[in-house]
């Protein structure tokens, strides 16, 4: 298993940094990593000559357990970390029961959570020789290691769009980029035996008026308060939906492209309705609005009974109310009760955010699991063609037929370029100031091999 740790990416937007974050605390200790996307990395992981550790963004329940399988009969191991990890559920129980697929963590060799309320629920179901309380890769972001990562993405989207507010949606649901009968389907296959479709027909309407709320909140800011409107679907949700909809409306940006970070640190501030993107806001000291025409509405998209989302935010209720508040979004956000208020919920969810502690320990701890890594761990596996660019331009052509799966395909995964990793791997070795060598190859579509020089190992 000290061969290589093999790191899919399944929605790239939310993973790629923090998983090549993770790579370069195992190389830096000699552990070779194959990273990229899902589909080419778990090619390979089953390829492969020598066993490995496979990092999965969950379980090996909803459709993995085939794979999980025949790694095992090839001695692989088995880590994990949720990438949603339950930290908008007020109570972790809820978002257990919500998530059928961790209750397969005992079938893994362990398993990281991001916070003391994930690991106490947890620990007590899969014991603490499974689950490890080491912080989340993607919190690593939120704070000051992300504002230094996204400085320059921060400083670009200011000077283009100036001062605007910054809207993120997460109604995938009700406006789902493979509209609503391939959704349907793609959700009862998804769920299996625990699908519910009374629960999804109550959030599909939840999200319905949610979506019209954005839809009228949005005219009424360009045309009353003349502000600039930075609209962000989320990447499961139709952006053309939403382009029509303020086709008429002037000022007003519906934007899917690159990492959520940038565009909310360049923000006067986000609205929002229990998303996650308020906890990266709050992380890094962007004030957050959830807006809501009535206090139904704050607990409408909650799949449990609360929501930390909007307990971390400012509630404003109705237009007339939100234009009586709008110039003091800031002053509000910074009275001394809000912030501690803030910093408890944050406490209770994540630890060590805004650091790389948490990729360091996680990287370590794999270490110690799997054994003295060998440095040229599968080196020969992969092989490099340009076909693969020949491939890329291929996926991207509007000639393309858009069946389900490759629109789900476009939304998650995004290019990821010899060129855009390398550079991505000096800047985040430049911040946090190491002076190691990391060599890489492409050995799949969008997928690399990076390996340590022997000499330059932490020991």
């Amino acid at each position: 298993m000290n061969n290589t740790v093999f790191l899919p990416i399944e929605i790239t937007q939310r993973e790629y940094a923090s998983k090549l974050l993770l790579a370069i605390e195992l190389i830096k200790k000699g552990m070779p990593v194959i990273i990229g996307h899902k589909g080419p990395v778990i090619k390979l992981a089953l390829e492969a000559k020598e066993p490995g550790i496979f990092f999965n963004k969950g379980t090996s329940a909803g459709g993995f357990e085939h794979t999980h399988v025949l790694l095992k009969q090839k001695n692989f191991g088995f880590v994990a970390q949720d990438e949603e990890a339950g930290v908008t559920f007020d109570n972790f129980e809820d978002f257990y029961i919500n998530r059928p697929a961790l209750r397969s963590v005992n079938k893994l060799d362990l398993f990281f959570t991001w916070g003391e309320e994930e690991f106490n629920f947890l620990s007590e179901k899969f014991g603490k020789n499974i689950v490890k309380n080491l912080g989340g890769l993607r919190s690593c972001f939120w704070g000051d290691f992300g504002k230094k990562f996204y400085q320059s993405n921060t400083d670009s989207l200011k000077k283009r769009y100036g001062n605007y507010i910054l809207i993120a949606s997460n109604l995938a649901t009700y406006n789902s980029s493979l509209g609503k009968d391939e959704d349907y389907k793609k959700e009862i296959k998804s769920w299996g035996k625990f699908w519910k479709p009374e629960a999804h027909k109550k959030l599909f309407e939840n999200e319905k008026k949610i979506f019209f709320q954005y839809k009228e909140l949005v005219e009424f800011i360009s045309k009353e308060c003349d502000k600039t409107v930075i609209f962000r679907p989320h990447p499961s949700e139709s952006m053309e939906v939403w382009q029509d909809a303020f086709k008429d409306i002037k000022n007003v940006f519906v934007k899917k492209e690159g990492d959520l970070l940038p565009w909310i640190l360049a923000s006067d501030f986000l609205i929002q309705n229990n998303c996650t993107s308020a906890i990266e806001a709050s992380t890094v000291g962007i004030p957050v609005v959830t807006y809501a025409e009535e206090i139904e509405d704050l607990k409408r998209l909650s799949e449990g009974n609360d929501n930390i989302p909007n307990k971390l935010s400012i509630n404003v209720f109705g237009k007339n109310q939100f234009f009586e508040k709008m110039n003091d979004i800031s002053l509000i956000w910074n009275k001394d009760e809000n912030k501690k208020n803030r910093e408890i919920l944050l406490k209770r969810k994540l630890k060590d955010y805004g650091t790389t502690k948490a990729a360091k320990n996680i990287a370590q701890t794999i270490i110690e699991y799997a054994g003295t890594p060998n440095p040229k761990g599968n080196e020969n596996l992969g092989k490099d063609s340009i076909l693969f660019d020949i491939y890329e331009l291929f996926r991207f052509s509007k000639l393309r037929p858009k069946s389900s799966s490759i629109i789900l395909d476009l939304n998650k995964r995004g290019t990821l370029s010899y060129d855009k990793v390398q550079k991505d791997i000096i800047h985040i070795m430049g911040i946090m100031k190491v002076d190691k060598k990391i060599k890489m190859k492409r050995v799949e579509r969008n997928t690399f091999y990076l390996y340590p020089l022997e000499l330059d190992i932490e020991k």
